[in-house]
């Protein structure tokens, strides 16, 4: 909703007129008229072949919150991937080694309008690298499911029973922390004296819950404002080659994380 609210605002400004074509879940898409519109803006994930059929129709493609590698569409992401591992590095230098990471599953979006899901969502594959390149995999444990607070209650749960147990989490949203939060709370764990928690989207409730939690903040609403910029480009024909921008995010350090008790 904050990328759609940025897009909404920068058009505005610059006189261009936005509209929601259609969801990309949608199973029936009207994929013709995208060829009236002078950009397509898409957010969020679709496969390559799903993208190759729009390209079809439009060639001036902006994706924005897309991981994808390819080459030929404008491409928009967050800097979540060098994040994950500044903030497994911070969790390392405060003692910590045996981290756990919990968060959802990645998801793409068909040109029917199925969703295929996989685990190799950004977060979780460079928790999974800095483990291997730290040589810490003996401690690496991924927990993915849907990203909801319920999931992070129950993955919550099963870390708290672990024996050896984590002394650190990286929880990849939020209101999945929520859950991790329940979760502690209720197996008498204290955070982050037992065990310290970081998370992303730095939500407005991360900094009332108990202890205030630390979260990676990311402007959602520049990055719709940027998006609209690179289709004024493409519109105007200021740039023909494609280009990938990586969006910067703040680590908000609060009360959440601690030394590790020697």
């Amino acid at each position: 909703m904050m990328i759609r609210n940025g897009i909404e605002k920068e058009a505005a400004k610059w006189r261009l007129k936005t509209i929601r074509a259609f969801s990309m879940r949608e199973p029936q898409k009207d994929l013709a008229q995208l060829a009236k519109y002078g950009a397509v803006i898409i957010i969020g994930e679709m496969t390559s072949e799903a993208l190759a059929e729009i390209s079809q129709q439009n060639a001036n493609i902006i994706l924005v919150d897309n991981y994808s590698e390819a080459p030929s569409y404008d491409c928009i992401q967050t800097d979540f991937a060098q994040k994950t591992h500044q903030i497994l590095t911070m969790l390392k230098e405060k003692g910590h080694e045996h981290i756990a990471f919990v968060g959802g599953v990645a998801s793409r979006v068909t040109i029917s309008g199925e969703v295929v899901y996989d685990e190799q969502e950004i977060r979780a594959e460079n928790y999974r690298q800095w483990m291997l390149l730290n040589k810490l995999e003996k401690f690496t444990t991924v927990l993915q499911g849907k990203w909801s607070p319920e999931t992070g209650l129950h993955f919550g749960q099963q870390i708290a029973q672990m024996n050896p147990r984590p002394t650190a989490i990286v929880v990849a949203s939020d209101p999945m922390a929520v859950g991790v939060y329940k979760a502690l709370a209720e197996a008498g764990l204290s955070i982050p004296k037992d065990v310290s928690v970081v998370s992303f989207d730095d939500i407005e409730m991360a900094q009332f819950m108990t202890p205030a939690l630390s979260s990676v903040k990311m402007k959602a609403e520049e990055m719709g404002q940027m998006s609209v910029e690179l289709a004024k480009n493409k519109i105007l024909g200021v740039r023909t080659m494609p280009v990938r921008v990586i969006c910067g995010s703040e680590l908000i350090i609060r009360e959440s994380i601690a030394e590790k008790d020697q």
